[in-house]
């Protein structure tokens, strides 16, 4: 029977959520109506091309086994909220906040870097949303995947908002599972 309602595949339904969840991302409705031409001068094709070039180059690099991500792409006063709930999803200002309460915390119950294994890049003017898995050996020899999707807004060629998503009881589950260690720090 049929409702009238066209059918979307896993592979539309993915771009489709994240996408609307950008234009619900608070603000935007209100940016696009009071500044119509600032908006039309920022928000171009071109201006989306280029961002989603800039991260993606950043995530060849880090899959190459490059580090140093967080500071190619995040500016150093970037809001990172980690969407969900539990003790670790919440917000963080700054990048270095950032990698001392969410990077660092991992990365020190690693025994090899976090890398993504392949990633998904979706464009819109200052928004770039990328969908990612990653993969690393935890420090007990026991593998840790995840997946995740980043929605970011970006200025001036660095990111200064993002909306992160990712499976928390996969990385709850590495925090609470192998003692810190300071040994292994840094951030991809």
């Amino acid at each position: 029977m049929s409702t009238g309602v066209p059918h979307m595949s896993t592979h539309t339904a993915l771009p489709a959520v994240l996408l609307a969840a950008v234009l619900w991302l608070p603000g935007a409705q209100a940016a696009s109506v009071a500044a119509p031409a600032a908006a039309a001068q920022h928000d171009t094709p071109h201006m989306a091309a280029h961002n989603k070039q800039l991260v993606d180059i950043a995530f060849k690099q880090w899959a190459a086994g490059g580090s140093g991500l967080f500071d190619t792409l995040l500016a150093s006063d970037v809001t990172w909220t980690i969407e969900g709930s539990g003790p670790f999803a919440g917000t963080v200002h700054g990048r270095d906040a950032l990698v001392d309460k969410a990077v660092r915390p991992l990365a020190s119950r690693l025994s090899t870097p976090l890398r993504p294994l392949h990633w998904q890049l979706w464009a819109d003017g200052a928004h770039v949303i990328v969908q990612w898995e990653g993969a690393a050996t935890a420090r007990d020899g026991a593998p840790y995947r995840n997946r995740y999707a980043w929605i970011m807004r970006m200025r001036d060629d660095k990111v200064v908002e993002v909306n992160a998503f990712l499976d928390l009881p996969h990385y709850t589950d590495v925090l609470q599972r192998i003692p810190d260690t300071a040994a292994r720090a840094g951030s991809p």
